[in-house]
Formats: C-alpha cells, sequence, structure tokens
C-alpha cells in the first residue's frame, strides 16, 4: 500500500524508475508496548481523565517520532445527557511541493482512540489500542524513511463510539465529523485530501 500510494496521487506521466529507499522495519514489540500503555489506562471514554491521558500519550509519541502533534479541541455539543469535550490529535508529514508551488496530495490515515462505554470495564485492547499503536508505529517509520513523494496525516480521532449503549446516528463518529467540518474551512483541502484509510480492529 504505502509502495503505491505515491504513484496512485499523481496524475498522468510514468512511475519513477528509481529504486526506492527502504522504510526502517516496523517494530512489532514497540506497537505491542504502546498497546500496553494504552490498556493500562483503563476504560477511556470521551470526556474522561483516562481519554485525556491517552491523547497526551499520543501526542508525547509524535513529538518522539519528530512529529508535531496538533490538538484539536472541541465540544460534543449533540451528545445525549449532555455535551462532552473532545480532542482529536494529528500531525502531518509534508511531501515538498509541486513544480509549480502546489502542496502535494496527501493522504489521511485515521484509527479512533477512544473505548466504548459498557457496564463493565472494557479497555479496549483491540478496539481502539490496537490500531493507534499500529498507526503510531507506521508513523515513525514513515518520519524516519526516505523524503515521501506524498504527503501524510496521521489522525487519532476522539467520540467514535456512540454514547447510548445501541449505535444511533447522529451518536457517533463525532471526532471524525468534526475534522472533516474543519477540513471544508481551508480551501483547496478537501481537494488536496485523496484519501481516507481507516484503521480499526487490526489486533
Amino acid at each position: 500500500l504505502l509502495a503505491l500510494a505515491p504513484c496512485a496521487c499523481q496524475k498522468g506521466g510514468a512511475a519513477s524508475q528509481e529504486p526506492a529507499r527502504e522504510l526502517p522495519p516496523f517494530d512489532t514489540d514497540r506497537a505491542w508496548g504502546l498497546l500496553e500503555a494504552q490498556v493500562e489506562l483503563g476504560p477511556r471514554p470521551s470526556g474522561t481523565e483516562a481519554n485525556v491521558e491517552n491523547r497526551d500519550l499520543i501526542a508525547a509519541d509524535l513529538e518522539a517520532s519528530g512529529l508535531v502533534p496538533v490538538r484539536q479541541a472541541f465540544i460534543a455539543e449533540d451528545a445525549p445527557f449532555g455535551p462532552i469535550p473532545m480532542e482529536n490529535v494529528y500531525a502531518d508529514l509534508e511531501a515538498p511541493p509541486g513544480p509549480k508551488g502546489e502542496p502535494a496530495p496527501m493522504l489521511v490515515f485515521g484509527a479512533h482512540f477512544d473505548t466504548k462505554k459498557l457496564p463493565f470495564e472494557f479497555v479496549g485492547a483491540n478496539d481502539g489500542a490496537s490500531a493507534v499503536a499500529v498507526l503510531l508505529e507506521l508513523a515513525r517509520i514513515l518520519k524516519a524513511g526516505p523524503t515521501p513523494e506524498v504527503s501524510y496525516r496521521f489522525l487519532f480521532i476522539d467520540g467514535e463510539e456512540s454514547v447510548r449503549r445501541d449505535w444511533e446516528d447522529p451518536d457517533n463518529r463525532y471526532g471524525s465529523r468534526h475534522h472533516v467540518a474543519e477540513l471544508l474551512k481551508l480551501k483547496g483541502m478537501t481537494k488536496r485530501v485523496r484519501a481516507f484509510i481507516l484503521l480499526d480492529l487490526v489486533g
């Protein structure tokens, strides 16, 4: 996927025949450690202290990889039972601009980090933590690798789960809906984003 992505985003022309520089290897032990660190926080529904700690963990790991985390705080005003403070976290890895100075096309990789509020201690090892761990490690190796031909956004999404027990619109996807609303405010950004790739339940 990563090898094909740059070619898929370019307009016309033959793919480069230059040998591709290799990415650093994916460190499975490190990813597993990131999963464990999240699970140790316990349940992490939106609006809880454990959720805030998880955001901090994500931002700190992005910084350690040499990326600049952006904290996208908002209030889910339409949540049942009252507004809930939420916050997406993302970081961009920019490719060089095009020949006319235009920004490179962008691929967005996303994973949600909140856990479902359930009547037992649900710590979301697979549903939440696994995808976040993989995406953090993916961000590290792409940052450490060769200069990309397309830009990447690593998006960690809050408020994916419903507040109610049952999934019923619009009680879900608060963070992703907010992120898209913010993209729509930026001229040309939605055209620049060529694909969104969701990682979820990858454990």
